[in-house]
């Protein structure tokens, strides 16, 4: 398949994740699995844009459509904004983290996955939050996710649409189709296939 398509096909999952709601019902879903941690909050986050990674593989849409509204309503929750000083309680080290890794998991392989666990850490010993500790996040992220309510049609559309997309472009190098061909040439590093 050609670079150009793969680029714009990119584009229509990131839109699609985006408007259908989806790339926020998994973002919410690790922030409230975690336990009330500073750090721990930023690890749900960093793991949530990885897994998200591969199913909308343009970081501007999923740092910037999906990621950063989260991340600044989680901030200004804990009692942290950039226009009154209180930015250093957590809003600049978890933005910062967020950065650093989204860029990680736009480019990751096998090494990415030790980096993404080590960045955080790293940064948390070297710029760390005033706020160590941060309880109402995960509520929060379970009241948004109730106000959802239950997967809408276009979610699983979506989710569906990626699945098939994910496990054909993952198979699509050693399985042949009918007529011993393969769905595409060759794999891409801003295809799915970097989860398999």
């Amino acid at each position: 398949m050609p670079i150009p398509w793969l680029i714009v096909l990119a584009f229509f999952f990131a839109r699609g994740f985006i408007k259908t709601g989806l790339g926020n019902r998994v973002a919410y879903a690790f922030v409230s699995a975690f336990r009330g941690s500073t750090l721990g909050l930023d690890y749900s986050l960093v793991f949530a844009e990885a897994f998200l990674a591969p199913a909308t593989p343009s970081v501007s849409a999923r740092a910037g459509g999906i990621f950063l509204p989260l991340v600044k309503s989680l901030c200004e929750a804990c009692g942290s904004r950039t226009d009154d000083g209180t930015e250093r309680k957590l809003d600049s080290w978890l933005m910062l983290t967020c950065f650093q890794t989204s860029v990680i998991s736009s480019a990751m392989f096998l090494t990415g996955l030790l980096s993404l666990v080590l960045v955080p850490l790293v940064l948390y010993v070297i710029y760390p939050p005033e706020v160590k500790s941060s309880p109402d996040a995960p509520r929060l992220e379970k009241e948004k996710l109730a106000t959802m309510g239950p997967m809408s049609k276009e979610e699983k559309i979506m989710g569906g649409t990626l699945l098939l997309t994910a496990l054909q472009k993952a198979g699509s190098p050693y399985a042949p189709v009918k007529g011993g061909r393969h769905l595409y040439n060759a794999p891409s590093p801003s295809s799915s296939g970097r989860l398999f």
